[in-house]
């Protein structure tokens, strides 16, 4: 299941797919990968997908934050992690697409 997540990830970054733009959109990405997250946070807990926030390709990090701070019954620790996550990414210059969508998110919460 972790491979299956992983891989899935490899294939968005490739196709170009932005992680909270899927989110938002509540497209058939967003469906596919939240499925496996159900999955594996169901199977292993949610510990266990937290630690993929280790994982440095392929946005694999970012998709993680956002699916984890989705979901009820995640405490403040973990919770300020997936933020961390967020805002390093809407401050890199290497992905301005995702920098752009991320700050463009992280504004929509003040409002």
């Amino acid at each position: 299941m972790f491979d299956d997540f992983l891989n899935l990830c490899k294939l968005y970054f490739q196709e170009g797919k932005i992680p909270i733009v899927s989110i938002q959109k509540q497209d058939s990405y967003y469906k596919r990968i939240k499925y496996l997250s159900d999955n594996i946070i169901k199977k292993y807990g949610i510990e266990l997908f937290f630690g993929l926030l280790q994982e440095g390709q392929y946005l694999t990090q970012l998709w993680v934050a956002h699916l984890i701070i989705e979901e009820d019954n995640v405490d403040d620790k973990m919770k300020k992690k997936c933020f961390e996550v967020i805002i390093d990414y809407s401050d890199n210059p290497l992905v301005p697409d995702v920098s752009y969508a991320e700050n463009v998110w992280l504004k929509s919460l003040d409002s």
